[in-house]
């Protein structure tokens, strides 16, 4: 998968001198940098297109709101927080609401340029992994509930003979599901099959593959 348009650096800050540095930092990190005075502003985006970051600078306690509605987006991007004060407790919570990072101020411009290409390459694998569990998604739907049970016996080892027994089906029919479970998936191997069963049971899939 490639990026469709250019990454992109959301940055929240109110000292249009500092904005104007996390813009160079963006340019240098090769991504374009997009400036809001404030969280609100910024939570009023709703289009946003390929690998992006927010740095947001402000007091901790002050972005929990900001975390928080970010993280219960479907495609909820990284959130590097800038500060001076760091207080233990309001760290603990920024990262339990999400935050990728808690930068102290100041910092160097070399660390944020990295810190920045480093939470683009995340953004990247994010929207990989939300891709990868939608298409899996679907083919996991194109199971007939017979498949599904099949398929679960498959993944867990289960010879043909011993899932034939505890579906109370014959051998026969459970090659030809087995067959079909192999199409569907798209798995070339029953490598393939179990990788792709792990993949969903890890991203803590609503739909049931053993159902």
């Amino acid at each position: 998968m490639s990026d469709a348009v250019s990454p992109t650096v959301f940055s929240v800050c109110s000292n249009s001198v500092r904005s104007a540095w996390f813009g160079e930092c963006a340019a240098r990190a090769g991504a374009q940098a997009v400036a809001f005075d404030s969280m609100r502003a910024f939570l009023r985006v709703s289009d946003r297109r390929g690998p992006a970051v927010a740095l947001v600078e402000a007091a901790i306690p002050s972005t929990f709101e900001l975390l928080a509605q970010l993280r219960g987006e479907p495609a909820a991007l990284p959130v590097l927080v800038l500060t001076e004060s760091v207080e233990f407790n309001a760290v603990v919570r920024a990262f339990r609401l999400g935050a990728m990072d808690i930068l102290q101020l100041p910092i160097g411009e070399q660390f944020l340029v990295e810190r920045i290409v480093q939470a683009l390459d995340e953004d990247r694998e994010r929207s990989r992994r939300r891709w990868l569990y939608r298409r899996l998604s679907e083919l996991v739907h194109s199971l007939t509930p017979r498949e599904r049970q099949v398929m679960h016996g498959v993944v867990d080892g289960g010879a043909n003979k011993q899932i034939a027994a505890d579906l109370g089906i014959s051998e026969k029919t459970v090659e030809v599901h087995r067959h079909k479970v192999m199409l569907k998936m798209d798995a070339d191997s029953l490598a393939d099959l179990v990788r792709k069963n792990v993949i969903m049971e890890q991203a803590a899939a609503p739909l049931s593959l053993r159902g």
